[in-house]
């Protein structure tokens, strides 16, 4: 398990400037269930995305991912298998994009939307 607190200060206004998480939690655990079977579960905390000054736009809402990886090391034959389930549960959540009065920067009206439920497969074959 992992814990990360960020806080970015502007030196002149004293105001959060991370447009990041002010809290996240990384919690991970690995199952070696039967002889060559792996299963991974993450669950990724976010928490305390307050805006930064002059960005009017409502906070961002506190978020939880679940993922879960299933692995097969084969031993007969050097080709190893990985399924990975990410954001389990179909959470709609989002980080914090710039405020979109900022200038040079094109502006991006809305915040960044997260991956929902996807699968990746992995086949790695070893010489």
């Amino acid at each position: 398990m992992n814990y990360t607190y960020q806080y970015l200060e502007d030196s002149a206004s004293h105001d959060d400037i991370s447009e990041r998480p002010n809290h996240q939690a990384h919690l991970c655990s690995d199952w070696h269930f039967q002889t060559n079977w792996e299963l991974n579960s993450q669950i990724n905390w976010g928490w305390q995305q307050d805006r930064v000054s002059g960005d009017n736009r409502a906070d961002i809402n506190d978020y939880a991912s679940i993922s879960l990886t299933l692995c097969h090391q084969a031993t007969t034959y050097p080709l190893n298998v990985k399924f990975s389930l990410k954001n389990l549960l179909d959470n709609k959540f989002a980080e914090r994009s710039q405020e979109p009065i900022t200038l040079p920067v094109p502006a991006i009206p809305a915040d960044l939307p997260m991956a929902g439920r996807n699968l990746y497969t992995k086949l790695q074959h070893d010489y």
